[in-house]
């Protein structure tokens, strides 16, 4: 017996039944899994991958550490600081000349450059080299100059000579003629002499004087803003000076 909700009145007409839930569209209805029969064998499961994931990853990093502290890191390279290259020298490793304290080296290297007595129209020491301008001794009516340095003397450099073979003759003088033990001794008296605040020897010069009346010493003392010279005969006389 069934009341009607509009009237209020009872028949015997068995209700519609409820329409069915919307289902969503491209879906079609699931039935619910027995929880009984499946939620064992799914918490086993779950259980199973959780344990191996963590025996993997246990291993996983257990072998990286292995690995990490068997591995020997050395020191990091670092660049070596720029350095200018130094620029190159003439000089012979362990030779330090001074002429003006011993110059007995010069005329003996000139010597063995040229394998004779040298003949020079004109000697001028440096502290630390020499130039000649020595006599051929293959063809007396040439003049080459030679520079001593550092142990060595360079090759030689043709020079000019306005003359005839006889006036150069009336030029040269044997550079071993010379006693070069006098320098020190001329260098010294000339700073002397000359007085130049702040002078320093810059050459010495030793040459045949004009007309060939004899060999001289000239030492020349100098500043920026000022220079002198004195003159020596062989003997280590002083003959004149100048500034």
């Amino acid at each position: 017996m069934v009341r009607c909700t509009f009237c209020q009145v009872d028949n015997d007409l068995e209700p519609e039944p409820p329409p069915p839930a919307a289902v969503p569209y491209g879906f079609a209805p699931m039935s619910a899994p027995d929880a009984r029969a499946s939620g064992g064998v799914a918490t086993i499961a779950v259980l199973g991958v959780g344990v191996a994931l963590l025996v993997v990853g246990g291993a996983f990093a257990m072998l990286t550490m292995r690995r990490a502290s068997s591995v020997s890191v050395g020191p990091i390279a670092t660049a070596a600081p720029y350095a200018p290259l130094a620029p190159p020298t003439r000089t012979t490793p362990g030779v330090t000349d001074d002429f003006f304290a011993d110059a007995h080296a010069v005329p003996l290297a000139f010597k063995a450059k040229l394998g004779a007595s040298p003949m020079a129209t004109r000697l001028v020491l440096y502290q630390t080299y020499a130039i000649a301008e020595l006599q051929d001794p293959q063809h007396a009516d040439n003049i080459d100059r030679y520079t001593y340095r550092a142990g060595g003397v360079d090759s030689p450099q043709p020079e000019h000579f306005s003359g005839t073979a006889k006036e150069l003759s009336a030029t040269v003088f044997a550079i071993e003629s010379i006693d070069y033990t006098l320098v020190p001794r001329l260098c010294a008296e000339s700073l002397t002499r000359l007085a130049i605040d702040g002078g320093k020897i810059s050459h010495i010069i030793i040459e045949k004087e004009h007309g060939g009346a004899g060999v001289i010493l000239r030492v020349y003392v100098s500043t920026e803003r000022r220079s002198g010279y004195v003159e020596y005969d062989t003997k280590g006389k002083m003959k004149r000076e100048a500034k």
